[in-house]
């Protein structure tokens, strides 16, 4: 697949793949769809400034390294990522100084990291199957909806707001610890 195309797409011909994921800014917009076809859309990215790598059970997707300035014209830029539901996906997310928009629902996760550092997010993972996930908030304002199924999960959350949406019925152990912070819950806590 030559990296630098507007629009480059895959299949993952086993039944798991590595997926990595990274934006500086710029917006990244992870969905899934079909069975095990993958897609990145690149076009509304100036000049192909990411680097896309695959294999047969991987994706890699990452700001090129290009000299001058950090903050370029690219603070709107959208990349849009499209990832199997038929795959058992482990994932990492990482969006620096952007936005983060992952509709993982009907996703098959076995883990998934994510990273969001003075960027804004959210993280849809109703009805998708996720075995872990761990999220880093730095900085950032982030929305996480949970599955209705088992998970496990952790997150880190500095100078930043998570709020987790629960479905209702499901069980939900929070342990928390602050250091000039807050913590609250609304809703049906008891």
């Amino acid at each position: 697949v030559p990296s630098g195309a507007p629009v480059q797409t895959g299949i993952f011909t086993g039944g798991a793949a590595v997926i990595d994921l990274h934006v500086a800014c710029g917006e990244l917009a992870v969905s899934a769809s079909g069975p095990r076809g993958w897609s990145v859309d690149a076009s509304g990215w100036p000049d192909g400034a990411v680097d896309v790598q695959s294999g047969t059970a991987s994706l890699s997707v990452q700001p090129e390294n290009r000299t001058g300035n950090l903050f370029s014209d690219r603070g709107r830029a959208r990349l849009g990522v499209t990832l199997p539901t038929a795959t058992t996906l482990s994932l990492a997310l990482t969006v620096d100084a952007g936005t983060l928009r992952a509709d993982l629902r009907g996703a098959d996760i076995s883990s998934l990291s994510a990273s969001l550092n003075a960027a804004n997010g959210s993280i849809d993972l109703s009805d998708a199957r996720i075995g872990h996930f761990s999220l880093s908030v730095n900085a950032a304002d982030t929305d996480l909806t949970l599955p209705a199924s088992a998970t496990r999960g952790s997150a880190s959350v500095n100078a930043a707001s998570l709020k987790v949406c629960v479905p209702l019925g499901v069980g939900l152990r929070v342990t928390s610890s602050e250091t000039l912070a807050s913590t609250s819950f609304q809703g049906g806590f008891r």
